[in-house]
């Protein structure tokens, strides 16, 4: 029987037994039987939702082009799942989370001591920790005479420590408890925003329709850090370190706690449909949202080498090929020259003479600066997820790991709009025409690369997705098509993310395949009129030297 034309009700589950079960998974506390059956119900939805499937590829066009998505990608993702992602060091992992408890806890003894209504609590606290080594002596010696003299005097003194220890212990439970409670409450009524806004005295941010009023999330300390006054300067560092407790804590939470195989390989789950332009993400764990300081715990298996090629600057490429911006083509043309450097210069009218003599912190946060507005008015989009936004940091011990964007007034951002808009002007043009061009169309888009996409949204709310499509779903089509290039030539593929694809090789063969990663990367590409974008090659030992 086809299983299309199972029916539901044909199938009976076996009784389902969940207690004294014991099981690994996450989130389904059930038992091996209870979770096969559950999978067997899965794949049957998806055999009848794949049945619907069929007459709606028909009717948008893309029935062709999902075909040989099917037959050329998937297989390919499928090899890399199974190749697995290189070896966590253990060694490296255990010292780096040494490092960053032991900076955590700086972090809130720092903000904690400041705190006025905790400071007598925290003072305690480390006094507390000063005589511990001094208690845990007095204890065992207490314990010791203990032993030797069985004498009641001695039992009393053995029972003293005793009381005083389990009283150090209580104190400091109390203590850590007061930070846990004070640097993680939320709500305008919370320990963290009375104290920041009732104490120190910061102007909370405006309130939103997504943003309480006296909120001490993200976006609201961003608000107020970006709109800082100046009787607020000498506590930016509250804000700076707030920053960066989360950005640590998100760090800790998120991504050093996950699984690997028999082997000590890490073999991270490949979503292929979960972004609307088919771009590759992870799971268990989630590589593509790992910050750069962490990426050195994953190394090549011995005697190997990870060998990258990376597309440069494949979105915005992609945006000035489709726009005809000369002006941007040109830069690209050249090798020489920064796209992003001379956008920079653009917006804020700064010749080169000035941008060459310029203090080489403040001329990367203006370029860091351009880079963010390219994505942002070009087409819409953010340059990194949502995950990653989190791992923002603007304090002065993340200049080097995050972009360090400029603080400017609303003035001067709408500035720097108009002289993008001048400056950019057949890019705007054409951004307007995709829309307008969509829209008239019945909200459907029709790819260079063969598919057809649907915006189901209002037209309103379709803009940014509409203006972000083109560039994304091209990105994501040339990183395919190179993939599935890779795979038929037998290339260990062990990762493919963002613009850049990773293999895994011997040592010695590693220029043999840098050769062949760029040959096949930097092919032409038909769809953009036979253009060739321009690879950067890494190779190293460990997924953080891939710089």
């Amino acid at each position: 029987m086809n299983v299309l034309e199972i029916d539901p009700s044909d199938l009976v589950a076996p009784s389902i037994q969940l207690e004294n079960t014991a099981t690994s998974h996450k989130w389904l506390q059930y038992s091996a039987e209870a979770i096969g059956v559950y999978n067997a119900y899965d794949c049957l939805a998806t055999a009848l939702a794949y049945r619907g499937l069929q007459p709606l590829l028909d009717r948008a066009g893309n029935r062709a082009y999902y075909n040989r998505w099917f037959s050329r990608v998937v297989p390919a993702a499928l090899n890399i799942q199974r190749r697995g992602f290189g070896h966590l060091d253990r060694g490296r992992l255990a010292a780096y989370k040494e490092k960053l408890n032991k900076d955590l806890e700086e972090l809130d003894g720092g903000l904690l001591a400041r705190a006025v209504h905790l400071g007598s609590l925290v003072e305690a606290a480390e006094e507390w920790r000063r005589n511990d080594a001094a208690l845990d002596l007095e204890v065992a010696r207490a314990k010791n005479a203990a032993k030797k003299n069985p004498f009641p005097e001695s039992e009393v003194v053995g029972t003293r420590g005793k009381r005083r220890e389990i009283g150090f212990r209580a104190r400091v439970k109390e203590a850590e408890e007061a930070r846990r409670t004070f640097l993680n409450s939320r709500g305008e009524t919370g320990q963290l925003a009375k104290w920041l806004f009732d104490t120190i005295g910061f102007k909370a941010a405006p309130k939103t329709d997504k943003r309480p009023a006296r909120s001490t999330a993200q976006s609201a300390l961003m608000h107020i850090y970006t709109h800082l006054r100046k009787l607020d300067e000498p506590n930016k560092w509250i804000l700076e370190d707030l920053f960066h407790r989360s950005r640590l804590s998100t760090i800790r939470s998120r991504y050093l706690n996950f699984e690997t195989g028999p082997d000590n390989r890490v073999y991270p789950r490949i979503r292929l449909y979960t972004a609307e332009t088919l771009r590759w993400a992870y799971s268990d764990p989630p590589l593509h949202q790992w910050p750069d300081e962490i990426r050195h715990l994953i190394v090549a298996r011995p005697g190997y080498v990870f060998v990258r090629g990376d597309y440069s600057q494949c979105e915005a490429r992609i945006m000035a090929y489709l726009a005809g911006e000369k002006k941007d083509i040109e830069a690209f043309s050249d090798k020489t020259r920064d796209v992003h450097a001379e956008t920079a210069q653009d917006i804020f009218g700064i010749s080169p003479t000035h941008w060459a003599a310029m203090d080489p912190t403040l001329r990367k946060k203006h370029r860091d600066y351009a880079k963010k507005k390219r994505f942002e008015i070009g087409y819409g989009a953010s340059e990194k997820g949502a995950g990653v936004q989190q791992l923002f940091c603007p304090c002065p011990r993340c200049a080097d790991k995050v972009p360090q964007f400029l603080q400017l007034t609303p003035a001067q951002n709408k500035l720097v709009m108009q002289r993008w808009s001048s400056t950019r002007a057949t890019t705007m043009r054409w951004r307007d025409q995709l829309f307008e061009s969509v829209i008239a169309n019945g909200r459907r888009f029709q790819s260079r690369w063969g598919f057809t996409r649907q915006f189901c949204a209002p037209a309103r709310e379709s803009r940014n997705s509409i203006w972000n499509c083109p560039m994304q779903s091209g990105a994501s089509e040339i990183a395919n098509e190179a993939i599935t290039l890779l795979d038929q030539m037998g290339a260990p593929v062990v990762q493919q993310m963002h613009d850049d694809i990773k293999l895994e090789v011997l040592e010695r063969e590693a220029p043999l395949w840098e050769q062949q990663l760029r040959e096949v990367m930097e092919r032409p590409i038909a769809e953009l009129n036979g253009v060739r974008f321009p690879v950067d090659i890494h190779t190293g030992h460990d997924w953080g030297e891939l710089r």
